[in-house]
């Protein structure tokens, strides 16, 4: 019906038609909601339907090397360098850089590296400079000219026996692995909304690379060619991730790029556990949509943003503007809502089986996104800074 292109670009059309119709009468508003949901689902659907690839293994993992950056990971180390000397395909070495960590990180993976039969390469950044694109940047020249492939990982995640493997067998030649990061976390209701809402993230990025578009890219897990490695701005972002670099090489090879589906290929992490944390990391990762150089991702997060926010918007209209009609837009804002939900677990549900997790959960997600996106917008457009470990960021 419509090219991946043709949608990304009538999506945010057709929540502006909404809003420019429920003005006039409810009859244009419940038109443009059905027509908004309809291509939603059709969206949606697309990134549901995708399978898993496996090509051959194209190299020998002897000669990958890892690059981590951290700070204030100490709780996290032990089970990082475990991860790494478990790996069913041995790795070439490490190069592990500190970026001021304030606790007792870099001795921490002292003692690690001691017990690694691989070559680990302890760094850390000159005084005069901080950041973990800066300190990704410094690693980068301690690459050995050897290295065929770098693995970009996070040093609070946790690699699985196969994951590396599993990255071999889904990297095109010369090119970019882009592998899943899972959330773990107990039952509480922040730990749910963070995993769902990962899951969410995850079959977005594997369905914009099928549509031609390089949407999102998780530095945490990332197998990468050397000669595809270029120099991270940190003026763009304080976020590590190597999305603004990798694009610049997506849009000239978009064939070099594969997302690895296979579950064996994740690795894992921790949820935040404070929604104070939690908060402060969304902040930061929006700032780097609207930076980005294909603006389909923007353009996304606006149009997801919208159908979040929608419910809320036609209850307020029909409260304060509208009072003969509240009841009507209560029932146009309560089907507004109730058909994005049913779209997102019809969509996410194959996802969260492979997973593991509760389907339930979509219907998680579509509640608290009606009240969590439109407040996180509001915060992100409000001046002041935010912090990440330890360090002050003005928006």
């Amino acid at each position: 019906m419509f090219s991946s292109t043709h949608r990304f670009r009538l999506l945010p059309l057709l929540a502006a038609a909404l809003l420019l119709g429920s003005t006039f009468h409810l009859v244009p508003a419940g038109i443009f909601t059905l027509l908004g949901l309809l291509v939603y689902g059709m969206l949606w659907k697309s990134s549901g339907a995708l399978g898993h690839s496996s090509p051959e293994p194209s190299m020998d993992s002897t000669r990958i090397w890892v690059l981590v950056a951290c700070r204030n990971e100490s709780h996290s180390i032990p089970a990082f360098f475990s991860g790494l000397r478990h790996l069913n395909s041995p790795i070439a070495g490490l190069i592990w850089v500190d970026d001021h960590s304030s606790d007792d990180s870099f001795i921490k993976a002292q003692q690690e590296a001691d017990q690694c039969s691989f070559p680990v390469k302890l760094l850390s950044l000159p005084s005069t400079e901080q950041g973990k694109k800066v300190a990704l940047n410094f690693g980068r020249s301690f690459i050995p000219d050897e290295a065929d492939w770098v693995w970009f990982t996070d040093a609070d995640c946790r690699v699985q026996p196969n994951s590396l493997e599993c990255l071999i067998q889904a990297v095109p030649s010369g090119g970019v692995a882009l592998g899943e990061l899972v959330f773990e976390g107990g039952p509480s209701l922040l730990s749910r909304y963070q995993k769902m809402e990962n899951s969410a993230l995850l079959t977005l990025t594997q369905w914009g690379l099928s549509k031609g578009h390089l949407l999102m890219a998780n530095g945490g897990n990332l197998l990468v060619h050397p000669s595809l490695i270029q120099p991270l701005n940190s003026q763009l972002s304080s976020s590590g991730d190597d999305i603004f670099a990798l694009e610049r090489n997506y849009i000239r090879h978009p064939e070099l790029f594969a997302f690895a589906s296979s579950p064996g290929a994740a690795v894992r992490t921790s949820v935040e556990t404070h929604w104070g944390d939690f908060v402060q990391q969304r902040l930061r990762w929006m700032r780097k949509t609207p930076l980005q150089l294909d603006k389909s991702s923007f353009q996304l997060q606006i149009t997801l943003g919208f159908f979040a926010f929608s419910p809320l918007f036609f209850l307020g209209l029909g409260w304060f503007f509208a009072p003969h009609e509240s009841m009507e837009y209560g029932l146009l804002a309560v089907s507004i809502w109730l058909g994005k939900a049913i779209i997102d677990q019809w969509v996410l549900a194959p996802t969260l089986r492979q997973k593991g997790q509760d389907i339930s959960s979509a219907w998680l997600l579509s509640i608290l996104q009606t009240l969590w996106l439109p407040l996180l917008g509001l915060l992100a457009l409000w001046p002041g800074n935010f912090a990440w470990k330890g360090r002050r960021f003005y928006r």
